[in-house]
């Protein structure tokens, strides 16, 4: 769940990230910075930082704190493409969560069986092992 959350919200950063730098050299913006380019680069900084978060269970809020600002930004922004870009990935993100779990569940069973195979294995290695001397 947390490899798929976390390449969600690096693409996100990198994507948030260029429009900030719409918002300031773009068609409507001025060359300086404003409100729209302050919200962009904080979601963006946000969205790098939070993988790192994901071992918490509050991490995975603050994801979900960076998709609503991308939504923001693009409502700031006045640009429909970000607000899709940002519904997008809001819809990605949910599905990483919820795909990431299913994943999570099968590799543990995986594991487990593997570990329970592992050792009957050894038991039975052991017993017709011969003696060392």
């Amino acid at each position: 769940m947390r490899t798929l959350a976390s390449a969600t919200l690096i693409f996100e950063s990198i994507i948030v990230g260029l429009a900030a730098l719409v918002s300031v050299f773009g068609p409507n913006g001025n060359g300086g910075v404003n409100a729209t380019t302050i919200v962009l680069i904080g979601t963006a900084a946000l969205a790098v930082i939070t993988p790192a978060f994901l071992r918490h269970q509050w991490g995975f809020y603050l994801g979900w704190v960076v998709q609503v600002g991308a939504l923001v930004g693009g409502l700031l922004l006045q640009n429909g493409s970000l607000l899709i870009v940002g519904f997008v990935f809001g819809l990605l993100y949910f599905f990483s969560l919820r795909l990431g779990r299913r994943g999570d569940a099968a590799r543990a069973a995986y594991l487990a069986a593997a570990a329970e195979g592992e050792s009957s294995d050894t038991t039975e290695q052991g017993s017709t092992a011969p003696p060392v001397d």
